[in-house]
């Protein structure tokens, strides 16, 4: 876990930005809290009810990038299944015109196109599924207690505690957090105040646009990396009939 730490440091940098961001925070918290401190407890309730509703309206669905995947996949499927026939029926054809020589050949460059495209799409949707995103770099405001598990549980929680298989001195320490985190959890459910609900909710809905926005560039990424890789899978397929043909 450490070795993750160091190497996650590493490549963002955070020790360079991690104490300024850290002031920053501290100052955008202490003025959130000013803000619900001198307002009054109906207009607090009003607010909260607001939020409640906008929240439970926000779409955070990705629209096609379900379809973009499957899509991909059935390409590299096809593609694989494409190369095992071709091996199969290789020495057949030598005895085949020059002219459909060549179609084999055009086709078969076509195909290798979109299946790099398709292979490109795919790693570019494992790399945003892996992402982190930047807000929960932050301390205190990236997360909110009651709906996220980075706030909710102790971040001393090592990566090994989250593997499929379990030993007996991992299943002792995840057991032992959980019931520490469990307490801590009941302890604030019941002592949370109306002002923390608010702050809680204006945090959440916030998160959540946040996150809504991630989801759809995410989505136009992969689209845009599919359409134009098709549409010049496409030029290049008119380019080799054209010339080589």
């Amino acid at each position: 876990m450490q070795f993750i730490k160091r190497l996650e440091y590493w490549i963002t940098g955070e020790p360079k930005w991690a104490s300024q961001l850290q002031e920053i925070e501290d100052r955008v918290d202490h003025e959130i809290n000013t803000l619900l401190t001198d307002t009054d407890d109906k207009c607090l309730e009003k607010v909260l009810t607001t939020l409640k509703d906008r929240r439970s309206a926000l779409h955070i669905q990705p629209e096609f990038t379900h379809l973009i995947v499957s899509v991909c996949g059935q390409i590299l499927a096809f593609g694989s299944a494409g190369v095992g026939l071709m091996v199969a029926f290789a020495n057949k054809i030598p005895a085949f015109t020059p002219f459909w020589k060549s179609i084999i050949s055009v086709s078969v460059l076509f195909y290798l196109d979109v299946m790099l495209i398709a292979l490109f799409a795919l790693v570019l949707f494992f790399l945003q599924s892996r992402s982190r995103y930047p807000f929960l770099f932050l301390k205190k405001l990236g997360n909110t207690a009651p709906y996220f598990y980075m706030e909710t549980l102790k971040r001393e929680r090592s990566i090994t505690l989250w593997w499929p298989l379990h030993t007996p001195s991992s299943i002792f320490a995840f057991n032992r957090l959980y019931l520490d985190d469990l307490k801590n959890y009941v302890e604030y459910s019941v002592n949370e105040t109306e002002r923390d609900k608010l702050k809680i909710e204006l945090r959440q809905i916030y998160l959540l646009i946040n996150y809504q926005g991630f989801l759809d560039h995410y989505e136009m990424q992969l689209g845009h990396v599919f359409l134009y890789g098709f549409i010049g899978s496409i030029g290049s397929l008119v380019f080799l009939y054209k010339f080589f043909l």
